[in-house]
């Protein structure tokens, strides 16, 4: 349940989709080139491995922590 505080008579107007396809392609921007880096400079115990390498769990916890920033912030 999310709990939002607005002052009253101010209306909010949600964004149209191109502003939100935007925004989606800027944090997958970001986000893919931090994993990049990241797996650049990490070293995994099986490089055969695409998807079960031990640094997956590094790379879901930055994406929690960057969404619940994202998405906690008031403006």
């Amino acid at each position: 349940m999310q709990v939002t505080y607005t002052r009253p008579g101010k209306r909010f107007t949600l964004a149209a989709l191109s502003p939100r396809l935007l925004a989606g392609l800027i944090d997958f921007l970001l986000l893919s080139l931090v994993f990049a880096t990241l797996d650049y400079f990490t070293f995994s115990s099986n490089e055969n491995a695409l998807l079960l390498k031990p640094e997956r769990l590094l790379h879901i916890l930055l994406g929690w922590v960057y969404f619940a920033g994202a998405e906690s912030c008031s403006g």
